[in-house]
């Protein structure tokens, strides 16, 4: 299985177990990420005793779930227009 064809490339088809197995490296990358930001900054606010730091940390989670959402975009649209030309249709319905 070719990483860089399956995650960045728009060309072509895969087959339902790469489909899969990329559906999950995504959905685990982005849990990880989630976990570690929003994790800490529950954290954070925990640690310092103060109800409305909690409000202030979570506020740059949203910033970072920008990030992480435009960075997994690619790949994920990537991965489902391949799985829709193996269905016979075409990527523009996703």
């Amino acid at each position: 299985m070719d990483f860089r064809h399956l995650f960045l490339s728009f060309e072509g088809r895969t087959r339902r177990l790469h489909f899969w197995v990329a559906l999950i490296i995504l959905w685990v990358i982005e849990s990880i990420v989630w976990s570690v930001t929003i994790g800490g900054a529950i954290s954070g606010a925990a640690m310092r005793g103060n109800p409305g730091a909690a409000a202030a940390m979570l506020s740059g989670t949203g910033v970072i779930g920008l990030i992480v959402f435009l960075v997994l975009l690619w790949p994920s649209l990537a991965v489902q227009v391949k799985r829709w030309h193996d269905r016979d249709k075409s990527g523009c319905g996703c």
